[in-house]
């Protein structure tokens, strides 16, 4: 199942927690450690978020939300003065921990093929990172009372930028290496297909042609022919459908079975060659036998005529 849009996925998330909850879900969506409603965020709002994760790259997506939710709440203890060390600490373990598992769900989702959305998370992740990164530099220079606490995150933040980044780079250069080889595979399947018709057609045109070939073997070919056809019109629908892959096997197995109907036409040929030269040299052989006949009879007479002489 395709993931959804962020658009979409935002949607249906208001309208289930609507439905559950009667609006209390969203106002919770402001709260931070230490209000009331912050459990609800926690429990309710980001289980239901998490639940329209449909593939790894929507997970990948879901936790990087995550940590950048965590963010959000360190900066907004920060500008009330309610961030101790302790929160601080308990926030960024779990923005590492969010952070930690959306780089190796997307490197997950790129091993499964789906490089291209993986990179495009991540590389939402790297800018929204940024953009963290400048507020609590901002924060920190206008509030000295939690510039300390500030500085460690941002220090964690950077690092983590860094390697999504890393990550970003490596599944661009996945995606686009995919994108080379489908496009080999595409020029591959057509040339397949053409080449598999092209020889369906002349073995079809020879054998029809063909004098020397029995209406037996004919008939033998033709079938071959059929069962080549049927697997290259498959092949046609599956180039349509753009799975080029698939099509270009089944053109290699429609050419192989038009080889195998003109290896059978070539051997009634090579029949036939073979039971003309035979006929030609039984031919030449009673022709010989005919001569040597000739040539002893004549022998035998000029003996007769020079005995004669002799007497």
């Amino acid at each position: 199942m395709p993931a959804l849009t962020s658009s979409t996925a935002i949607g249906i998330t208001a309208a289930v927690i609507i439905a559950a909850t009667g609006g209390t879900s969203l106002l919770a969506e402001t709260a931070v450690p230490g209000d009331a409603l912050y459990t609800v965020k926690t429990n309710v709002n980001e289980s239901v978020r998490g639940s329209l994760a449909f593939s790894t790259s929507a997970e990948a997506e879901f936790n990087a939300d995550l940590a950048l939710r965590r963010l959000d709440e360190i900066n907004a203890l920060a500008e009330e003065d309610r961030l101790t060390s302790t929160v601080r600490a308990e926030l960024q373990q779990e923005f590492e921990e969010h952070a930690e598992a959306s780089v190796a769900l997307a490197e997950k989702a790129g091993e499964e093929g789906d490089n291209k959305d993986a990179a495009e998370v991540m590389a939402s992740f790297v800018l929204e990172l940024g953009a963290q990164e400048e507020v609590m530099v901002e924060t920190g220079k206008a509030k000295d009372t939690v510039k300390a606490q500030l500085d460690v995150i941002v220090a964690v933040i950077h690092a983590t930028r860094r390697e999504a980044a890393r990550t970003e780079k490596e599944l661009r250069v996945a995606a686009e290496a995919e994108v080379e080889s489908e496009s080999d595979v595409t020029v591959e399947a057509e040339e397949n297909i053409d080449a598999a018709q092209t020889l369906i057609t002349e073995i079809r045109m020879l054998t029809a042609q063909s004098i020397k070939t029995s209406a037996e073997v004919k008939a033998d070919i033709t079938a071959k022919l059929s069962d080549a056809t049927v697997k290259l019109n498959d092949a046609r629908t599956e180039f349509s459908t753009k799975a080029y892959a698939e099509a270009k096997a089944l053109a290699e197995q429609a050419a192989k079975i038009g080889a195998e109907a003109e290896l059978m036409l070539k051997n009634t040929f090579n029949a036939r060659s073979d039971d003309d030269a035979s006929v030609e040299s039984e031919s030449s052989v009673g022709t010989e036998s005919n001569v040597k006949i000739e040539v002893e009879s004549n022998v035998d007479v000029q003996s007769e005529n020079n005995v004669g002489v002799d007497l």
